[in-house]
């Protein structure tokens, strides 16, 4: 208890740090020597569970949670896994209850939390509930592998219920017989999970779209989408999108949204707010605060442009020179833009 409250103290330390911050020297000065990689985050958040929450050897632990040797060494020296899947299966491994897998998830994983509007993870809060550790893990993987199976099958469907009032319905479910039927019940229900965030993306992509007298596609052109966030943009409109926390930041920046709005976009995708200690989420915070104080995110602005939020970014985090920004650049345009160049280098050196 006394840790988390430690965390939590640290962390609006350094969100209070960065909304005084002044520009990106002081960034990288004051507030980047305070943060954690997301890997050396998780390093240690492995060895925590290994070694102090389940006091076992990494033998065991690849006993118990059904990886490989070598992936487990991987993760022990810092190697983020690749999946929610797999984060899942680690805490399963670990014994968590519903919430400490939805802040594990969260905060070393950057996924979603468990929404029970979801068929696997309707299977993960059924099984944390009645299994822990290696058995957790082997059931989880049986009912997953049952639902891969039955992909397609047709079952009745009824009306769709609220994720709360399913949570305690999972909770009550006696029997793996049980769990069958509610899923086959609730068919339609996961059919349309996220339905009200797909529905308000694509209406922010709508609005986006009429101010600049084009379409989706020229949009993307004029943007520079890559080719995962228009793959991801055409999953949103078919209303088949799972949100990934990257995505959602890189729609924020694209449709030139506030913090405020980017929080609400995380919000409906079941997720945290930005988060200030997370060194990419740092540098995204100060970019929108910036943008805000500067008329960059104000369509009423003498010089408003949709666009001037992406390259501004670009320029940013081409500037802080850090490594776990290279990843996110490939979503923003690639050609310089003398507007956002300029500031960066003049005002903000």
């Amino acid at each position: 208890m006394f840790e988390e409250y430690k965390q939590e103290n640290r962390t609006s330390f350094v969100a209070g740090k960065l909304e005084d911050c002044a520009g990106i020297e002081e960034l990288q000065r004051d507030i980047f020597p305070l943060l954690i990689t997301q890997r050396e985050q998780w390093q240690n958040k492995i060895h925590q569970i290994i070694h102090q929450e389940l006091q076992c050897s990494q033998s065991e632990f690849e006993r118990i949670s059904g990886f490989s040797r070598q992936t487990i060494i991987k993760w022990c020296n810092g190697s983020v896994p690749k999946s929610r899947e797999h984060f899942i299966r680690i805490g399963l491994a670990a014994g968590y209850d519903i919430e400490q897998m939805n802040d594990f998830l969260q905060k070393y994983g950057r996924y979603p939390e468990l929404y029970p509007k979801t068929p696997e993870d309707c299977v993960c809060m059924y099984v944390i509930q009645k299994y822990r550790g290696r058995q957790a893990v082997a059931k989880y993987n049986e009912l997953v592998g049952r639902l891969k199976r039955d992909t397609g099958k047709k079952v009745a469907t009824r009306v769709p219920d609220d994720a709360k009032a399913m949570e305690e319905q999972i909770g009550s479910l006696a029997s793996d017989e049980e769990l069958q039927q509610f899923m086959e019940e609730n068919t339609q229900v996961f059919a349309t999970a996220y339905r009200k965030l797909n529905i308000y993306i694509t209406k922010l992509l709508e609005e986006r779209t009429e101010k600049r007298l084009s379409n989706t596609a020229k949009m993307g052109d004029e943007q520079e989408w890559s080719s995962s966030l228009r793959q991801c943009i055409s999953a949103i409109r078919n209303g088949k999108w799972y949100p990934t926390r990257d995505k959602v930041i890189s729609i924020g920046l694209h449709f030139g949204l506030t913090r405020e709005q980017v929080d609400r976009l995380l919000e409906m995708a079941g997720m945290r707010p930005l988060y200030a200690k997370n060194v990419f989420e740092c540098v995204v915070i100060f970019i929108l605060k910036e943008a805000e104080l500067r008329n960059v995110l104000e369509p009423e602005a003498e010089d408003y442009h949709m666009d001037n939020i992406c390259y501004l970014a670009k320029a940013v985090m081409e500037r802080c020179g850090v490594p776990e920004l290279e990843g996110f650049m490939a979503e923003l345009p690639d050609g310089e833009d003398e507007w956002a160049s300029e500031l960066v280098e003049t005002d903000w050196l």
